[in-house]
């Protein structure tokens, strides 16, 4: 005698079948409310946080955005100055540059004559006096050539 085959029997009694039925149908349509009341409820807390998020945002965060770009404008507009300012001095510099070389050159080319003429009277006194080639012109050393 086989075990398994005893053992199933067919159901024949169909007003267990219907009571059954009747329990799965009423335990989903349970699941569908309890399912669509969770995504009303999901629906409400989003709605509920997108407001909180929204009044966060008007009250801190665009007060401090806005003092933020306003700083920022300030500070670009200080950079651009400073550019300027930074610019103007260069110039000021460079043009200085050019003119205390301009005044070199001037002096050195109106002035060497007047200097070689006064070497020249220093080194006959000195001549004179018979101290030619002196240690005091020795020391000296080598004399620069002014640029003519």
């Amino acid at each position: 005698m086989a075990y398994g085959l005893n053992r199933c029997r067919a159901v024949t009694d169909t007003g267990a079948i219907t009571l059954w039925l009747g329990v799965i149908g009423v335990a989903s349509a349970l699941q569908v409310v309890i399912v669509m009341g969770m995504a009303v409820a999901g629906v409400i807390a989003y709605r509920r946080a997108t407001q909180a998020l929204e009044i966060v945002r008007r009250q801190t965060l665009d007060p401090v955005v806005e003092r933020v770009t306003t700083v920022l404008d300030d500070v670009h507009d200080v950079a651009g100055r400073v550019q300027a300012v930074d610019d103007q001095v260069r110039d000021a510099m460079s043009r200085t540059a050019g003119r205390v070389g301009q005044a070199t050159s001037l002096v050195g080319a109106k002035f060497w004559p007047v200097l070689g003429v006064a070497r020249g009277i220093w080194a006959a006194v000195d001549a004179i006096r018979g101290r030619a080639g002196s240690h005091r012109a020795a020391a000296r050393g080598p004399r620069a050539v002014w640029p003519a």
